[in-house]
């Protein structure tokens, strides 16, 4: 929907019992001015707001045009600050029995209280004169706040003058009766199911400040337009709360805000993978042991923004049957599990979705000594076999189904230092056999994925009698020889 406004400028001219408005104007993102509110006192009279007996005018000006900003339709509002004034005429003493002082146009209400914000502008430029002409090509600015007027009407624009005796007196040229209220409360509390306590904002100082949810709970905006509103108790299951704003005269105004979970919960990873070997674990556990996995495998996390703490907090899921529901995935296939967090107050959070897919597990080497070294040696006379000064670790992470084969072999091609070739060999010896690396892949190690276990430990029982050694024969030219080891896992046997 489109909704277009006018505005403009709105001239009124002053005629003897009211005003006659004649508008004309564009389109225009600036304030709405003027308006048909406004009554004159007639042309040549004032109406008396503060009197000083003997002082008195015989002539007065006419309020030719006012303007206002801020306003609704052609209503002023809580909202409007400014008027311009436009006066033509002249300001004479009754009798000349008086000269000028000051002379200043002023907003008042009807006893005559000054309302204007800033001190209003003495016109009188030269004392000593007995009648004063207003220009009407120039236009006076008022300033006004709401808190100062509150509505008591009739808003008065008027005159002020001050005699060379410091009498002053205050009339009133056009009154304005009508004005519509604006209240825009705001709620700056963060809202949850244990708050007691609502703060925020007001209009107006001194309006009052209910909320519906306890219709026992009141409150007063304070001067600096702040108020807190205490609770009779928590609120508990509601989802929103409205609090209204209402002033004197029957004006209200109202804003609603949600009502946040009690705890916030976030995942660092809402998306992960299930291998085989974890879905079968998982497949005869109980749901909070699955729970517990999965609040791990997320990085789920929760806390109670009114402790910034995650003391007391407990996760849960009205899922059941999860371990089924994780061991029965086919392969490619996820699943979504939403998790929530409770804390001790019985306060829950919105759920957080957990994204599960199926995978078909993989096989892989997990550790692989980088360096081994066998010492210095003396060349020895007759084949011998040497250890390692380290000892090998290799290990493999098997993701996959139970029961499934894995093989490790080694291969190694000949020890040199520089072109001299080293006479013997690196060896995998078991026991009393044993084979060279140089020959070939070697079987080192092999086994079935055990059901339960991820990492196995290929060289856990390697001793003086098993494992790659070095076997030496005489007539070795003296020198430092290496030579890099080839590590291969399969799945199926070479």
């Amino acid at each position: 929907m489109i909704k277009q406004v006018w505005r403009g400028l709105l001239v009124l001219v002053s005629l003897i019992g009211g005003l006659t408005v004649a508008m004309s104007g564009q389109a225009n993102t600036g304030s709405i001015l003027a308006s048909n509110n406004y009554t004159t006192v007639g042309v040549g009279t004032a109406q008396s707001l503060l009197s000083v007996n003997g002082v008195s005018c015989s002539n007065y000006p006419n309020m030719m045009s006012v303007s206002a900003n801020n306003l609704s339709g052609f209503d002023i509002t809580n909202q409007t600050t400014q008027f311009t004034v436009t006066v033509n005429g002249t300001l004479t003493a009754k009798n000349n029995a008086f000269t000028f002082n000051g002379i200043y146009l002023d907003l008042m209400d009807s006893n005559g209280n000054i309302l204007s914000s800033t001190a209003a502008k003495n016109l009188v430029s030269t004392t000593g004169q007995s009648s004063y002409t207003f220009d009407s090509t120039v236009n006076q600015t008022l300033n006004m706040t709401w808190s100062s007027w509150k509505g008591t009407t009739p808003l008065w624009i008027g005159l002020r003058y001050v005699t060379s005796k410091n009498q002053e007196v205050r009339v009133g040229l056009a009154s304005i009766a009508a004005y519509q209220v604006s209240l825009s409360p705001t709620i700056s509390s963060s809202l949850f199911p244990n708050t007691t306590v609502i703060k925020g904002t007001g209009t107006m100082p001194g309006d009052t400040i209910t909320a519906d949810a306890d219709s026992s709970a009141k409150a007063t905006v304070g001067s600096d337009l702040s108020y807190t509103l205490n609770l009779s108790s928590a609120l508990g299951s509601k989802s929103n709360v409205t609090v209204t704003e209402s002033d004197n005269n029957g004006h209200t105004g109202t804003v609603t805000k949600p009502v946040q979970s009690a705890l916030t919960i976030a995942a660092t990873t809402p998306k992960f993978n299930l291998v085989p070997s974890d879905a079968a674990n998982l497949a005869s556990q109980s749901d909070a042991s699955v729970l517990a996995w999965l609040v791990q495998q997320g990085g789920v996390t929760a806390t109670d923004p009114n402790s910034s703490s995650s003391n007391g907090i407990t996760y849960a899921t009205k899922t059941t049957g999860l371990g089924g529901i994780l061991g029965g995935l086919a392969i490619g296939s996820s699943t979504t599990i939403n998790v929530y967090a409770t804390n001790s107050a019985g306060n829950t959070s919105n759920p957080v979705a957990l994204t599960v897919t199926r995978m078909p597990g993989t096989l892989s080497f997990q550790t692989v000594t980088s360096a081994v070294d066998f010492g210095s040696q003396t060349i020895p006379l007759t084949e011998t076999i040497y250890q390692p000064t380290s000892a090998f670790n290799v290990s493999i992470s098997d993701t996959r189904d139970a029961g499934k084969n894995w093989y490790v072999y080694a291969s190694a091609p000949a020890l040199t230092a520089g072109s001299q070739q080293f006479k013997g060999n690196l060896i995998y010896r078991n026991s009393s056999t044993q084979q060279a690396l140089n020959a070939g892949m070697t079987l080192i190690a092999s086994g079935s994925k055990a059901s339960g276990t991820t990492n196995t430990t290929v060289t856990s029982d390697w001793s003086s009698t098993k494992g790659i050694m070095l076997d030496a024969l005489p007539g070795i030219y003296a020198g430092s020889y290496s030579t890099t080891v080839n590590w291969t896992l399969a799945d199926t046997p070479n």
